[in-house]
């Protein structure tokens, strides 16, 4: 990127907030959120998508959303036009940016219950593997202890507890380290040491 256009890059991105805002006024206040969990996408881009949506909902669709009822408790994250409408593990609705308003609709209604319940078990989930990393990273002594992004939460907890109940035999192999759960084993070059969710011993 050019130097000359980091001030307008950088109020581009101070502008998406607002963007988000509009849409969520649209759509019955559900949350709008960035998807971390793929290839990161350009604040242009993502603007643009936005904007999309917002005019495709403002020219067909917005009343729409008033028999819907209120989101506020639901999540939305935008995608690309050729991804798919659907659900995700942890109960967000998924929205490429091409989908037409009547069928978000439509999907939204019939798919909510179901979001409400996916979002209960993903916090009940998300609580109780904090728990284990917390009670895993104190017994073994580690100095951090994280995961990526593809370590799911029952993953996570599985390593976590068959770490613990090995505690006697790792503790002086993994006493203050700095542990990262990924897919596979390694070692970084700050010396962190990166092992696979279903390790073996």
């Amino acid at each position: 990127m050019l130097i000359s256009s980091l001030p307008r890059y950088e109020a581009l991105v101070q502008h998406i907030p607002v963007l988000e805002k509009q849409l969520s006024a649209l759509m019955s206040h559900v949350k709008i959120c960035r998807d971390c969990n793929v290839a990161t996408v350009m604040a242009d881009s993502y603007a643009k998508w936005l904007q999309r949506l917002i005019e495709s909902l403002r020219l067909d669709g917005t009343e729409h959303f008033f028999a819907v009822g209120n989101l506020s408790k639901h999540r939305i994250v935008l995608q690309g036009e050729n991804s798919t409408l659907r659900l995700s593990q942890t109960g967000q609705f998924l929205v490429p940016v091409s989908c037409p308003p009547a069928q978000l609709v439509r999907f939204i209604s019939t798919k909510r219950s179901d979001s409400q319940y996916l979002m209960q078990q993903y916090d009940r989930d998300y609580k109780v593997e904090q728990e284990e990393m917390q009670r895993c990273q104190e017994e073994l002594e580690l100095e951090t202890l994280m995961k990526d992004h593809n370590v799911s939460m029952p993953q996570m907890i599985s390593c976590c507890r068959r770490l613990r109940h090995q505690d006697s035999e790792l503790d002086p192999l993994l006493k203050g380290a700095r542990l990262r759960v990924t897919q596979f084993y390694s070692v970084m070059q700050d010396g962190g040491m990166c092992i696979p969710w279903n390790w073996r011993s």
